[in-house]
């Protein structure tokens, strides 16, 4: 007699864990550009003469990220939608920060100006990067909806 229950596991079972491993992988790196991109930000609204606003924008805005990647990776899909919303609305905020340093003739050609337009291309990338990966779209799917 054999015994079926001692089966090894099948193919698709394999794709599924390692399709999950990926995705996951992937969200990891997005918690790392972001985190990488709050701390440059800090940084440079610490040196600021006028950073105290703004350090309270990041401060909520840290918090909100850990949050919604939070939900992420507990498969919830709506998370990844707001998240998006969340830095592009980041983005905004830094890029009208930015044209205000750059009419000021003394901030213009600063080092920190190009470093917080390198801020906006990361919050940029980072929503880039939760609206078009497949495998992240795959990480949010609820279980048994063939995800």
């Amino acid at each position: 007699m054999s015994d079926s229950t001692s089966t090894a596991p099948s193919d698709s079972h394999r794709r599924h864990v390692n399709r999950k491993a990926r995705a996951r992988f992937q969200l990891a790196s997005v918690i790392l550009l972001l985190c990488a991109n709050f701390a440059l930000l800090f940084f440079l609204s610490m040196s600021e003469p006028d950073g105290r606003p703004v350090v309270g924008v990041l401060f909520g805005g840290a918090i909100s990220s850990a949050l919604l990647l939070g939900a992420i990776w507990n498969r919830q899909d709506w998370a990844r939608y707001v998240l998006v919303i969340l830095l592009v609305l980041l983005a905004g905020y830094f890029g009208f920060r930015m044209l205000m340093a750059l009419n000021d003739p003394e901030r213009a050609g600063t080092p920190a100006v190009r470093l917080v337009g390198l801020g906006i291309a990361g919050f940029l990338g980072a929503g880039a990067w939760l609206i078009f990966s497949r495998r992240l779209r795959y990480l949010t799917t609820p279980p048994g909806s063939g995800g």
